[in-house]
């Protein structure tokens, strides 16, 4: 499985949610992302994403048989504000 690195200094989940969605002047800030929108976002193909889900890395959050995975996390991995995110 390709792992998905943090970026060096990168801070936590929290601190990323916290400061990203305080300092966002965005009125549409998306909270969470597909399976197929955050491998996008973040360069990896669909099944990285799932194996990560699977494995734990990834924290996600399952709306019937969907998975979502939190705007937090790919904020945090990329190292930008929650509300720069755009989809794709």
């Amino acid at each position: 499985m390709k792992k998905v690195k943090d970026p060096p200094n990168a801070p936590g989940e929290k601190e990323v949610l916290d400061a990203g969605l305080k300092s966002c002047s965005c009125e549409n800030v998306l909270l969470s992302f597909t399976v197929q929108e955050a491998g996008k976002l973040l360069r990896v193909g669909k099944s990285t994403i799932y194996d990560g889900v699977a494995s734990g890395e990834i924290p996600n959050a399952g709306v019937g048989k969907a998975v979502r995975i939190p705007a937090y996390f790919i904020a945090a991995k990329l190292g930008v504000e929650v509300c720069s995110l755009q989809t794709v």
